[in-house]
């Protein structure tokens, strides 16, 4: 799972859509493997979704995000938005990243059924 967060001075960007730097984590099996950042040149809609679209993002982690780009990146782009998240982003992330454990546990115990 790629996730991407609105990036400003290791805390969560107040503002999606004047983002342009964006902190990537790859995580694997609830564990953090891999850290980079991309920089998207503008930050109109289309250039974002392009952006995300292109290093394979499947989750947003972000703080005021405007309801035409939430259901751009959901429906559109099939990306999963965390939105309302503030301060540091370690701490966003970590929640991400147990809120998503316990959906994949809940679909394998769907599944058993």
């Amino acid at each position: 799972m790629r996730i991407a967060a609105a990036y400003d001075n290791k805390k969560v960007s107040k503002s999606f859509s004047r983002t342009t730097q964006f902190r990537l984590y790859d995580v694997r099996y609830g564990k953090i493997v891999r850290e980079s950042m991309i920089t998207v040149a503008g930050n109109d809609l289309s250039a974002l979704v392009r952006a995300f679209d292109e290093a394979e993002i499947d989750i947003l982690i972000c703080d005021e995000i405007e309801e035409e780009a939430r259901i751009t990146l959901i429906l559109g782009s099939n990306i999963g938005v965390y939105n309302d998240c503030r301060g540091p982003i370690k701490k966003c992330l970590r929640h991400v990243i147990e809120d998503q454990a316990k959906i994949q546990r809940m679909l394998k115990r769907d599944e058993s059924v």
